[in-house]
């Protein structure tokens, strides 16, 4: 019975010092699948912006329209129209929603 007695003994104070370890190795478990999400994600990001790289230095027709969409540039003869929404003109303007303050 004193054998039972130790070896029960020993079990919960095993366990007593081995649950922290296994609640940070959980912890950690959790945190490791989050970079890797995080890893996919840019990697998927990289792999875009790559190829875009790859397009602006021998592709006319993506160096044309990004020089449309970011410089605003047209070719001779057309006319640009630029739309802005209320959004963007207040971003712009550093004006707030009719109705909202500052905390």
């Amino acid at each position: 019975m004193t054998n039972l007695r130790l070896a029960l003994l020993l079990a919960v104070a095993g366990l007593m010092f081995a649950y922290p370890s296994y609640r940070e190795f959980t912890r950690l478990r959790g945190r490791l699948a989050e970079l890797d999400y995080e890893v996919a994600q840019l990697e998927d990001e990289n792999r875009a912006l790559r190829e875009h790289v790859e397009g602006l230095e021998s592709d006319p027709l993506v160096i044309e329209r990004s020089v449309r969409d970011v410089l605003g540039y047209g070719r001779e003869g057309e006319i640009i129209y630029r739309v802005e929404f209320k959004e963007e003109l207040d971003d712009e303007a550093g004006e707030e929603e009719p109705g909202k303050t500052e905390d």
